[in-house]
């Protein structure tokens, strides 16, 4: 079944595909897809954003139907497929550029995630998450017309291309998980302890610290010792070089991602980040991810969600270098220094790796 739906203001149409029209989550999908289309789009519209089109699909093939989509677009991450498997869980929706200014993108969300929610969330996760993956593609449209990605090679292929684009993607989850709870907390509230607040993504089934729950396991599971482990396996022969990095760098990049979602979790309920709280004391955290992080958010400036594209485009610059600095030294703090020659190829030199 598909529906085409143009709301105001008509430069951002939306379409709508549901794979089964007798899906139970097909009602609350299409309304909650409405609902935070309007409310984007219209302050997409009041920041004079350029035109672009979004499809939004509900599908019971999530890791297929995103398999296609990114077989559609122009591979700007250089993927030639995807799998839904994360650390920390599964992903259960992805925005994906049809084009390289983003001016028409594919967001996809599996069906199984609605339908898996109890009554008690009243559909509202959906919202959270069309919110979050609409803040994607609009984020995404302003980056292109920004220029921020003027000189960006893609994919990312050098340790310091590769650290800032982790920083940008890390940053960019914040930011949409931020957004994503705003407009949560202005479509419904719930009264505690007789007072009213507006609903937060941590009143839903999941409970609070849903994130940080799943951060502490990988913390345990794969960055320490797992990280200094994976390093030291190379030193003894055990497993080569190609292998190892690869394998630190995409640790990095989902566990970074991990992190924004936990601490955005934390800022919408007014809490300690796991950084400072309840991790801080973890080696992992103290020596190596939370001086990463804590220079990523910081360099964070804008207060809007749609900023004029000079001061977007000057606001991910701050992010991006602060992000290279900060993740090459926590790389290095793990023996893995790199030296960047002719034509982007590189050397990575491996030490000992901090414990």
């Amino acid at each position: 079944m598909t529906s085409d739906s143009s709301h105001p203001p008509e430069r951002f149409p939306l379409v709508l595909e549901i794979a089964d029209a007798a899906d139970l989550a097909a009602e609350p999908f299409a309304r909650w897809v409405t609902f935070a289309h309007q409310a984007l789009s219209s302050l997409a519209s009041d920041a004079g954003l350029p035109v672009m089109r979004a499809t939004a699909v509900l599908t019971g093939d999530f890791a297929g139907a995103a398999r296609e989509a990114v077989a559609l677009g122009p591979r700007a991450d250089g993927s030639v497929g995807y799998s839904a498997e994360r650390l920390g869980g599964k992903a259960v929706a992805k925005t994906i550029a049809l084009t390289d200014d983003f001016s028409d993108v594919r967001i996809l969300f599996d069906s199984a995630a609605w339908r898996a929610r109890g009554p008690e969330d009243l559909g509202l996760f959906g919202l959270y998450l069309v919110a979050h993956e609409l803040t994607h593609a609009f984020v995404g449209r302003l980056r292109a017309e920004s220029g921020a990605f003027v000189g960006v090679h893609l994919p990312s292929k050098t340790p310091a291309e590769c650290a800032r684009s982790i920083a940008r993607a890390s940053a960019e989850e914040f930011l949409a998980d931020i957004v994503a709870g705003t407009v949560l907390g202005v479509a419904a509230s719930i009264s505690v302890d007789g007072q009213s607040r507006p609903l937060r993504k941590s009143d839903l089934a999941d409970g609070p610290g849903g994130y940080a729950s799943q951060l502490g396991l990988v913390l345990d599971d794969h960055v320490h010792p797992g990280w200094p482990d994976l390093v030291q396996r190379y030193r003894d022969h055990r497993l080569g070089l190609d292998v190892m990095w690869r394998r630190i760098v995409e640790d990095t990049d989902q566990v970074m991602t991990l992190i924004a979602h936990a601490e955005a979790e934390a800022a919408m309920d007014e809490a300690p980040g796991p950084m400072a709280g309840q991790y801080s004391g973890h080696p992992g955290v103290a020596l190596y991810l939370a001086p990463a992080w804590t220079a990523i958010r910081q360099a964070m400036q804008v207060t809007v969600l749609f900023p004029p594209p000079e001061e977007f485009r000057a606001s991910e610059a701050q992010i991006t270098n602060a992000g290279e600095d900060a993740l090459l030294a926590m790389w290095g703090r793990l023996g893995l220094t790199s030296e960047v020659r002719a034509g982007r190829e590189f050397a990575i030199w491996v030490s000992e790796p901090q414990r």
